[in-house]
């Protein structure tokens, strides 16, 4: 039996897009998770992909549902350059956008660092 710990892990994983479709959260129908649940959730390397597809309001909406107060949304994107690894610089989303997209969500950014030379990371608190 899977400890409750283990079955937020697996809720919260988002699938990235491949050949069987586009990345959506659980099939884009709410996480099997009370509000107010979890700790902390992590979004990598997808955001860019929700709001290409127009589900980037519900995504997050969803995140700050699960979170518990001051819980922490950590967010890791392609940095907003040409190449690869990643996206086409066309989809690809700047910090400041990021913030722009979570912070209308109930959200306040607390820092953001590089994470090498093709990624960086915001790291935002629920309010």
């Amino acid at each position: 039996i899977a400890s409750r710990r283990q079955e937020h892990r697996v809720a919260l994983s988002v699938r990235a897009p491949d050949a069987n479709g586009p990345a959506g959260v659980q099939g884009r129908q709410p996480l099997p998770i009370g509000a107010g649940a979890v700790d902390v959730c992590l979004i990598s390397t997808v955001l860019h992909d929700f709001v290409e597809e127009g589900v980037a309001d519900r995504a997050l909406e969803e995140v700050a549902r699960v979170l518990k107060p001051k819980g922490l949304l950590a967010i890791v994107e392609f940095k907003k350059i040409e190449g690869p690894p990643g996206p086409s610089v066309r989809i690809r989303l700047s910090p400041e956008e990021v913030e722009r997209w979570v912070l209308p969500h109930g959200f306040v950014s607390l820092r953001s660092r590089v994470l090498g030379p093709y990624n960086y990371l915001v790291i935002f608190e629920k309010t």
